[in-house]
């Protein structure tokens, strides 16, 4: 069947799943946090990833492919350029990262896309609240229980379940902004929320310690990051502007405002080394470091780019998402990417609560090198899937659920 964009995602494309695969999404939320290897390389939540992704190129369907076929084409062919330029650089410095870079990249879109197809499909179906709320809590509450494998140079900050305070900001910020983003998804396609108190349950876990995990990673930028996603819930649960816009006042005072008042209100707190970390920080200087990038203008790397060096070969390891692609692969890689995100924001556009929640991670794509953790494609592809719900079918109506096939 051709796919209908004015007919009901669920009567043109979606196949039912099944219990087996909803635990197999829970498994994936349980073990992201859960960091027993060396960063960069494989950890357990690649287990249930890999078996998503081929349990997907197994079962996709024609009208699937058509769904996704532009940004996937737009995708495919940044990620393509980028293992070229990296297999030049490779072919010059012999440096294994080079090739590590491009499997991740490979990887990262592979992801992408497996879970975008699944979670469409799963939302589409009226037995995936208890196992999709399973998962988020089950993933919150998990790095309280597990320690890392520690990555030196990290005395201030705690990482628990995570090698290094980062990776622990990147999941607080970015598991908030996912039970945020379920809890409108579920708004709007289900006329009866069934198992209500169990959503409020894991909301209400996820918040309370998404903002523990914060402090305890000392993280600036997070913690912008994560007051940005309580201006958006305060606004989308009260509808007053007023709250929010107070809310935000009192964020900008407390970075940019007059230190010394602050260090006098907090003068106990002030001895603690975290909230040394977080008053003393000049953070003009800071941003200007961690968007920094070494282009070497006279050998065209400007255009073509440097590779993804990882600071090799005493080239800089750029915190910016966007700066890094630039950096590594130049105008044209940048301009590639530009074209899948232009693809993806046009379809995420049409849910305006979706975009709030994206511009919401703004302070941590430009310090951080935010693109390369996994859970960040799992929770893009979640946005998108849900952003193709709501267009494709107007009425939002659930479908009850088949057999798979």
């Amino acid at each position: 069947m051709e796919l209908d964009c004015k007919s009901s995602v669920s009567e043109t494309y979606i196949p039912a799943t099944n219990r087996l695969v909803y635990l197999l999404v829970i498994l994936t939320f349980l073990l992201i946090p859960v960091y027993i290897l060396a960063s960069g390389g494989p950890q357990l939540v690649d287990i249930p990833i890999l078996a998503v992704i081929v349990y997907v190129f197994l079962t996709t369907n024609r009208n699937e492919t058509q769904l996704l076929s532009l940004p996937f084409m737009a995708f495919f062919t940044f990620g393509s350029w980028a293992i070229c330029v990296n297999i030049y650089y490779f072919m010059t410095t012999y440096h294994l990262f080079l090739i590590q870079a491009s499997l991740q990249l490979c990887y990262i879109i592979m992801l992408f896309f497996s879970f975008t197809i699944l979670f469409v499909r799963m939302l589409n179906n009226k037995d995936v609240i208890p196992f999709i709320y399973t998962g988020v809590l089950l993933a919150t509450i998990t790095p309280l229980f597990i320690t890392g494998k520690p990555e030196s140079g990290f005395t201030v900050r705690e990482a628990l379940s995570f090698n290094n305070p980062n990776q622990l900001t990147y999941f607080a910020v970015i598991i908030m902004a996912i039970i945020l983003v379920l809890n409108n998804c579920f708004t709007k396609i289900y006329e009866n929320r069934e198992g209500k108190p169990f959503i409020i349950l894991t909301s209400v876990v996820t918040i309370i310690l998404t903002h523990y995990f914060v402090l305890l990673s000392a993280s600036r930028a997070g913690l912008l990051s994560v007051v940005l996603l309580d201006m958006i819930a305060v606004y989308k649960a009260s509808k007053k502007a007023l709250l929010a816009i107070l809310m935000a006042i009192f964020v900008v005072f407390l970075f940019f405002g007059d230190r010394s008042v602050i260090e006098h209100n907090l003068s106990e707190l002030h001895n603690l080394k975290i909230v040394k970390r977080f008053m003393s920080a000049d953070l003009s200087s800071l941003l200007a470091e961690r968007t920094e990038a070494r282009f070497v203008v006279q050998d065209f790397s400007i255009i073509f780019g440097n590779g993804k060096t990882k600071g090799i070969l005493g080239k800089k390891e750029v915190h910016n998402t966007l700066a890094d692609i630039l950096y590594s692969y130049g105008l044209i890689g940048f301009c590639l990417f530009s074209i899948f995100l232009a693809f993806y924001l046009k379809q995420c556009i049409s849910d305006r609560f979706q975009i709030l929640i994206l511009l919401a991670f703004i302070p941590v794509h430009i310090s951080h090198n935010f693109g390369r953790c996994r859970m960040i494609w799992i929770f893009y592809a979640l946005v998108y899937s849900i952003s193709l719900i709501l267009a494709n079918s107007p009425q939002s109506r659930m479908e009850e659920p088949q057999t798979m096939r």
